[in-house]
């Protein structure tokens, strides 16, 4: 989308490929009855916390932080999509928004209309400013 800018913007498509290749979901922890944890995707196990992981890597988790793992892999694809959605939504309303302020002709003898013209342009620059930005 052009003009639209924020810092560190982040590249939605390639943040989008990365939760698509990971392991199918959703994704859900089972712990079996030696008190191992283990997370577990559609496409197989994507995490265990056994006795040989634990003494490598630490402990398994907290209860949150499990939940939030488990629950990304759903999420974040969807809230991705969404956000490119309204990026595209959003551009074509700026556009939108270009032709309705240029369908306002400037009139030298109609002051009104000079006036109306610029009276848009600055309530739509509040929102967005590079739509409100004068000739």
């Amino acid at each position: 989308m052009s003009g639209m800018t924020t810092e560190n913007k982040r590249d939605l498509a390639a943040d989008l490929a990365i939760c698509e290749a990971a392991t199918d979901g959703p994704w859900e922890w089972l712990a079996d009855i030696v008190d191992n944890d283990t997370l577990r995707g559609d496409g197989g196990y994507v995490c265990h916390f056994g006795s040989e992981y634990r003494g490598l890597a630490g402990e398994e988790p907290y209860e949150d932080d499990k939940r939030f793992i488990a629950e990304a892999r759903e999420g974040w694809p969807e809230a991705i999509r969404r956000a490119m959605a309204a990026e595209e939504q959003v551009g074509a309303l700026i556009e939108l928004l270009r032709e309705a302020i240029d369908m306002i002709t400037p009139n030298e003898t109609d002051y009104k209309c000079d006036y109306r013209r610029r009276y848009v342009r600055h309530q739509i620059g509040k929102i967005v400013p590079e739509v409100g930005e004068d000739e």
